[in-house]
């Protein structure tokens, strides 16, 4: 559903983009991971993208604009991420390939994309190599591609999924008109989220302080029951202490706004449920749960229709939790 690559700097040299039509290759890739929810890896902490801009300077005006329109889109989408540095500042293309081989390891790549020079003259081995060509006729390319996932509603395949979605995310909004907060099945998913969120970067063995955002009706739509400041207080105070995260609740009446499918919206992309956010300890083998990302237009669009700024102050409750507070602060 949302998968992260790797592309050496070496393919946006002039002297091998453009052969064998390589320039057109790696447009239809850097596309493709634009377009549905892909993630880059901007290795050596930002450096890999400002070393691929010196190498496109020597390329044409149009050839090169084209590319740096589609890193400007990734990185205004938040889908540029940094990663670790090398302990020395990588000089060859074979410095850049180690850099990513080290993050490799520790969390796998979708792809690692390369040229076939940089890959025959690298001593290791790994299945996720691919050169344009091979990637572009891949399984992991129709994966890519392919918008849907279907998941057992399970905690540890939750966990699976929802992994390369929220670990670089900075901000998290769960709309759910059928959060059921007194039921672990129906509230298990905000568990998951606080233990995913923003984990890729952890600052002195905590995490950076980050966003959750919980739009939910102010009653059980089917049990009727009406939740309190104080339970979604309980709830979430633990969740926040523990990963320093900040929580906004905004519990919708009926008759203000009538909340419909599932969503979970990050500042990277966007995700749809149409059935359930329901995580079970021992699901039967069809119990499954279909995830689908939506387009950054749509995206845009529940942002707005959620934003309570420009919702009546009766329309809802808003609720606050914050870490390391001693006094949790709640507006009715």
């Amino acid at each position: 559903m949302v998968y992260e690559f790797a592309i050496t700097p070496e393919l946006f040299d002039a002297s091998v983009i453009n052969a064998e039509n390589e320039s057109e290759k790696l447009i239809e890739i850097l596309r493709a991971i634009n377009d549905n929810g892909g993630i880059l890896a901007d290795l050596n902490k930002g450096g890999w993208a400002k070393y691929v801009r010196q190498k496109m300077d020597t390329l044409p005006q149009k050839q090169k604009d084209r590319f740096l329109k589609l890193l400007t889109k990734l990185k205004d989408r938040n889908r540029l991420v940094r990663h670790q540095k090398g302990k020395r500042p990588p000089s060859t293309d074979q410095d850049w390939l180690k850099l990513a081989l080290n993050s490799h390891e520790k969390i796998p790549f979708h792809a690692i994309i390369l040229s076939e020079a940089l890959k025959a003259s690298c001593d290791k081995k790994c299945d996720n190599f691919f050169e344009c060509d091979n990637f572009l006729d891949s399984d992991q390319r129709e994966k890519l591609i392919n918008a849907t996932l279907t998941c057992p509603f399970s905690y540890d395949k939750y966990k699976s999924a929802f992994a390369p979605v929220l670990r670089y995310a900075k901000c998290l909004t769960i709309i759910d008109p059928y959060m059921h907060l007194l039921n672990p099945e129906c509230s298990k998913i905000i568990t998951i989220c606080s233990e995913l969120l923003g984990k890729r970067r952890p600052k002195h063995g905590k995490f950076p302080e980050t966003r959750i955002v919980i739009h939910a009706q102010d009653s059980g739509v089917r049990e009727n029951l009406s939740y309190k400041p104080s339970d979604w207080e309980k709830k979430l105070k633990p969740l926040s202490s523990k990963y320093d995260h900040i929580f906004k609740v905004y519990l919708w009446k009926r008759e203000a706004k009538k909340l419909h499918a599932r969503y979970i919206l990050t500042n990277q992309c966007g995700i749809l449920s149409s059935e359930s956010f329901c995580c079970k300890e021992n699901p039967n083998s069809d119990d499954n749960g279909t995830w689908s990302l939506i387009g950054r237009k749509r995206q845009e669009q529940l942002e707005d229709e959620y934003d309570p700024s420009t919702q009546s102050q009766d329309a809802f409750k808003e609720i606050t939790v914050e870490p390391n507070k001693e006094k949790v602060a709640h507006r009715e």
